[in-house]
């Protein structure tokens, strides 16, 4: 669905921003001409205000993802939006943790007759990830002259793991709805010296002040609900282990055709280097295509990581199975590209 300057229909309806009701600020979202039409509510146990809504900037361009969390507090407090789609970027607007947090409508969320409206927030992050791309991390640059001794030993470094595979790097691409942390507190540049001094005194009225802040009520009840749902995650595995098993050793299997596919795929290059067989720009452009293939399925694993399909171990596994891939085809790709400009394949 490409991303079109749609409205609200219904926003004539609702009184103004700052006193919008939780339930008119979501209408207000739903109701956008263009949000409606890609906008899913995830359901979670237990039940939170968690929706994601998918936008293309452009036809046949890679859709943007975005998982809008309302907290507990909302609309006291702004929502919480993290790009999930690309899986991991740099933007003005995002965070280290991928959330949309350096927005005009952020600032003035709740702030009297500047107040805005839920879609209002959305449609801003919208705007700015299609006027300026974000940098997707991870990407390859071209090669540089010095670089390729490197990516050499890289791509020897590689086909020894894939005879020899090793441990899964435990880290993962994982998004989590932290709340932003206040940049200010109204409350306290209001006290006199000396009440700041008897709260920073009294431990109790401290801690009372503390866990009273909107902030740390919204990541309490994140936390209550993550724990919640891990436990219930838990259960389902359990649930599911003679499967996952059954699982594990098809996907043994699996990784034994895959190298018997990688020693066919050397029988052809030197077969295309005898002159019997595809050409060299055959190979290149399958390569191309393949890495492409593996490439695209990091980005679904990622998806349905976010999604909930994949629990973290699964996910973590085949995406660093898949990821390898990709990139030992694409270093097959430079160093074939490298051969044919020195002349000899």
């Amino acid at each position: 669905m490409v991303f079109g300057w749609g409205s609200s229909s219904s926003g004539s309806n609702y009184p103004q921003p700052p006193s919008y009701s939780k339930d008119q600020h979501v209408a207000s979202f739903l109701s956008h001409n263009t949000f409606s039409r890609g906008t899913i509510k995830v359901p979670t146990d237990p039940p939170t205000l968690l929706f994601e809504t998918a936008f293309s900037p452009a036809a046949n361009a890679t859709p943007y993802t975005l998982q809008i969390y309302l907290p507990p507090t909302f609309p006291s407090t702004p929502p919480i939006i993290t790009l999930t789609r690309p899986a991991l970027a740099t933007h003005p607007i995002l965070n280290e943790n991928m959330q949309c947090v350096h927005l005009d409508t952020i600032a003035r969320w709740g702030t009297g007759s500047n107040g805005v409206a839920l879609v209002a927030v959305v449609e801003e992050i919208a705007g700015k990830l299609i006027g300026r791309q974000p940098s997707i991390v991870g990407t390859l640059p071209p090669p540089r002259p010095q670089q390729m001794q490197q990516q050499q030993m890289m791509q020897q470094q590689m086909q020894q793991e894939m005879e020899e595979p090793s441990p899964s790097n435990s880290d993962s691409v994982f998004h989590m709805p932290i709340p932003p942390v206040p940049s200010k507190f109204d409350d306290l540049s209001a006290m006199s010296s000396a009440s700041l001094h008897r709260l920073l005194d009294d431990d109790v009225a401290f801690t009372t002040y503390v866990e009273g802040l909107a902030c740390v009520k919204t990541l309490g009840d994140l936390m209550r609900d993550i724990k919640e749902g891990n436990a219930s995650a838990a259960k389902v595995n359990l649930s599911q282990e003679e499967d996952i098993a059954t699982l594990h050793a098809e996907s043994r299997v699996l990784q034994t055709e895959l190298r018997e596919k990688l020693t066919d795929f050397e029988m052809t290059c030197k077969r295309a280097n005898a002159g019997d067989g595809l050409s060299e720009r055959d190979i290149l452009d399958l390569l191309r295509v393949s890495a492409r293939e593996a490439e695209d399925a990091t980005d679904a694993l990622a998806s349905s990581f976010v999604d909930g399909d994949l629990d973290i171990k699964e996910f973590v596994k085949e995406f660093a199975e898949k990821r390898k891939l990709f990139h030992e085809r694409q270093a097959k790709i430079e160093r074939l590209e490298r051969n044919q400009q020195g002349g000899r394949f």
